[in-house]
């Protein structure tokens, strides 16, 4: 019951700072709730990479930093209650749908543990609870802040891991955020909240299409009923946080129609969310080459001012990091090497050597291949991890183990909709979305330098929340395909949650 209690404490302080800050921007900056709740997200999580950087340089002023924005969040919330307004009332939803998805998810994971789950070593129940053991890479972020709040930074910082090898955000976040004590419990509480924020992101891209309040819900409730969610809010390595900020940046660009305005505001929320989802994790970038792609072939260019506010934005919050990758503890590029240039082993090669090497060794019929090969991982529900499926051992819990690896499984009956992507592209309504979810899809598949390694957990998960908020939006345009959306979602739900109520 202690992580539990501890994740209710945390969520709730993740909640109430980002009810303030969405509030506030809806006040102050005129938003609508949907474009609100993403300035709240973003503004949260400039805040806490902002208190990265304060606990690098001095930690004796960072309890101060973390009183002031803590108070900072108090007045606001006060006087988004004074006012009572439709606007802020609607941000109460999304915000509450943060802390249940954290609360209920431990809950669910804790309550119904089975005799083998060890809770009391959090680390490891977080990363074999829903699925086979996972490796410590949800132990990074923290290791991490255990050496910030030590000012002593260590190299390698983890294991063989650079401190620079992964995105600080969810460290900053963390420390920023975190109202218990400093303990494994509180660390893992504080970042199954951190991951909950993709309720938010689904929440923010479904409403920016003109999806109704009820099924936006509903489309954060289909999200959490996922083995993707169920795995990834558990063990807390940043994917879900980052792909939170990828639906941001999407819902500004690609959700709204073409030939409506887009202001410096929306430059800056979506670079900012950009640069933020990177901050996160690098995998962010499959995506965003693909949304890169998207935007020409769709001509969604916007204005000069909104790109340059973009643009600004993502110089602004990622350059301080290469730098810190760059000159503090070099070189920061292991990730990067591995996905892109199948460099899984530690050496001394450059980004570029890496790239060279790798690719100088592949025909073009080898590297098409590839391609066709990631392709079909990415496409076909396929359960390969476990030896026993081969000899027809299949159980409910043995394929829960294997939901998550597969992209099409780890999204339920919303796998429908993955398959049927190109669909989407009819209706108006999420024709630019689903074009720029495809790019996102194919730049995974094509720069991922590994042959048929295209799983789940080697991409940005953006394409898998995409597909869950276009159903919702076109269910809700339609009472007789709502109907049928309501069916699909009950089906969803108490299929994903038998499975997941086995020990």
């Amino acid at each position: 019951m202690y992580p539990l209690a501890l994740t209710a404490l945390n969520a709730g302080s993740v909640m109430f700072a980002l009810f303030a800050l969405s509030t506030a921007a809806a006040h102050y900056l005129k938003l609508s709730d949907w474009k609100a709740l993403a300035a709240g997200m973003v503004g949260l999580g400039v805040a806490g990479y902002a208190y990265f950087w304060v606990m690098f340089f001095d930690t004796g002023i960072a309890p101060w930093v973390q009183m002031i924005f803590f108070g900072a969040c108090i007045i606001l919330a006060l006087f988004a209650v004074l006012r009572r307004s439709a606007s802020d009332m609607a941000l109460i939803v999304p915000c509450l749908g943060v802390f249940a998805g954290a609360v209920g998810l431990m809950g669910w994971s804790v309550l119904l543990a089975g005799p083998d789950d060890s809770v009391a070593n959090i680390f490891w129940f977080a990363g074999s609870r829903w699925t086979s053991p996972l490796p410590g890479d949800n132990e990074i972020p923290f290791h991490f802040g255990l050496q910030l709040r030590e000012a002593q930074i260590t190299s390698p910082m983890y294991v063989d891991w650079l401190s620079s090898d992964r995105p600080p955000l969810q460290t900053g976040m963390y420390l920023l955020l975190n109202l218990g004590r400093e303990s494994r419990e509180a660390y893992q509480g504080s970042s199954t909240a951190l991951q909950m924020l993709s309720m938010g992101g689904i929440w923010v891209l479904a409403r920016a299409m003109g999806t109704s309040r009820l099924w936006s819900i509903l489309s954060m409730t289909a999200l959490w009923f996922t083995p993707l969610v169920f795995v990834n809010g558990l063990f807390v390595w940043p994917k879900l946080l980052a792909a939170a900020f990828v639906a941001i940046a999407a819902a500004i660009h690609f959700a709204t129609p073409r030939n409506e305005r887009r202001s410096v505001v929306d430059g800056l929320i979506a670079g900012g969310a950009a640069a933020l989802a990177m901050l996160s994790h690098g995998a962010t970038a499959f995506a965003l080459v693909g949304f890169a792609v998207a935007a020409l072939v769709t001509l969604r260019l916007a204005s000069w001012r909104y790109l340059a506010a973009a643009v600004a934005a993502v110089v602004a919050l990622y350059a301080p990091w290469q730098a810190y990758q760059n000159l503090y503890d070099p070189p920061g590029n292991r990730l990067m090497k591995w996905h892109v240039a199948g460099a899984e082993a530690i050496d001394d090669r450059s980004m570029t050597e890496a790239l060279v090497d790798s690719y100088s060794k592949l025909t073009p019929a080898t590297w098409a291949k590839g391609r066709m090969d990631n392709i079909d991982r990415i496409m076909n529900p396929q359960l390969w991890a476990v030896q026993d499926f081969a000899a027809g051992r299949l159980n409910a819990t043995k394929f829960r183990d294997q939901m998550f690896y597969s992209v099409p499984l780890g999204i339920g009956l919303f796998a429908l909709a993955l398959w049927g992507l190109p669909g989407f592209a009819i209706s108006g309504a999420t024709r630019a979305l689903s074009i720029a979810t495809i790019g996102a899809l194919l730049g995974w598949a094509v720069l991922l330098f590994g042959a048929g390694q295209a799983v789940t957990h080697q991409g940005s998960y953006f394409p898998q929340i995409a597909v869950i908020a276009m159903s919702a939006r076109l269910f809700s345009g339609n009472a007789i395909l709502s109907k049928i959306g309501f069916v699909l979602f009950g089906a969803h739900v108490l299929l994903i949650g038998f499975i997941h109520a086995l020990a």
